[in-house]
């Protein structure tokens, strides 16, 4: 991020790359380069440049519902369907291999989001009976709970020094989907709810510095790209878009001078991505 003023986040738009007409838009994100987007639309997962219109399918299964990039920018992690549940599969962006990482009878995997070490994806699972956070070992192939809750969780994001671990919760009390963090410190997990409110928040994604995190509010009357910092507890809110129609799934770029968001126009099925620059 270019420039910080009096501790708000200032993101103007200086140029746009932008995509249109994709359908049913369920997840995005950018390359760790920030030179190509992930995306799934029509329940399936795609590549394009940034900038270019080199579009690619990379899966062909009809019932994908998430995918991030793993930290070396060449594999990527989704869900996608497999024997009528919801299983975590990794590709390869240039290959054609596809292989499943993560599944168990009679359970879903909803999301997957990977650590920066390559070593961990934390998964929102019903493993237990009931939709929670849990960090799979990759190599131990063991799990570690993170919540325990009958409420339900959504669409997490880890921080790149893997302290930190946003996500969505609707839990008993609270009006609507709000933005909380995991703070993993040593031994200990400590746990803020960062959004408590009436409006509906989705998607957080953590700045490459830890510092904020942008995601999808309708706080302003419509759906748009809001950015907070982290550990304020919902202050220092800036408004990124403004016009009135679903903005969602930002992504940071690497060196903070890109977002990436889709678009929504209402009573559209089309979506489009556009990769703003920021300062």
């Amino acid at each position: 991020m270019r420039a910080l003023l009096k501790g708000w986040v200032v993101l103007l738009v200086l140029g746009v790359a932008a995509h249109a007409g994709y359908v049913n838009l369920l997840s995005l994100d950018l390359s760790p380069n920030g030179d190509l987007l992930l995306f799934v639309q029509m329940k399936d997962v795609y590549a394009r440049t940034v900038g270019g219109e080199d579009l690619r399918q990379l899966t062909d299964e009809g019932s994908v519902v998430w995918a991030r990039f793993a930290p070396d920018g060449t594999h990527f992690y989704y869900i996608a369907m497999q024997n009528g549940y919801y299983v975590v599969r990794r590709g390869d962006i240039e290959g054609d291999t596809r292989e499943t990482v993560l599944a168990e009878e009679g359970v879903n995997f909803f999301y997957v989001a990977p650590f920066f070490d390559g070593k961990r994806l934390v998964v929102v699972s019903d493993r237990e009976g009931q939709p929670d956070l849990w960090i799979y070992h990759l190599e131990e192939k063991a799990f570690t709970r993170l919540t325990n809750t009958p409420g339900l969780e959504a669409t997490p994001d880890v921080s790149r020094d893997g302290n930190t671990i946003a996500f969505v919760a609707l839990w008993e009390g609270m009006q609507s989907w709000d933005v909380h963090v995991i703070r993993l410190e040593g031994e200990n997990v400590n746990y803020d709810v960062i959004t408590e409110d009436p409006f509906f928040d989705w998607a957080p994604r953590i700045s490459p510095d830890g510092r904020w995190i942008a995601f999808e509010s309708n706080r302003s009357g419509d759906s748009e790209i809001w950015v907070m910092r982290v550990r304020e507890n919902g202050f220092y809110l800036t408004r990124i878009t403004h016009d009135r129609w679903r903005n969602a799934f930002p992504a940071w770029s690497p060196d903070m001078e890109r977002l990436a968001f889709g678009t929504r126009r209402d009573g559209e099925d089309a979506w489009t991505v556009s990769v703003v620059e920021t300062y």
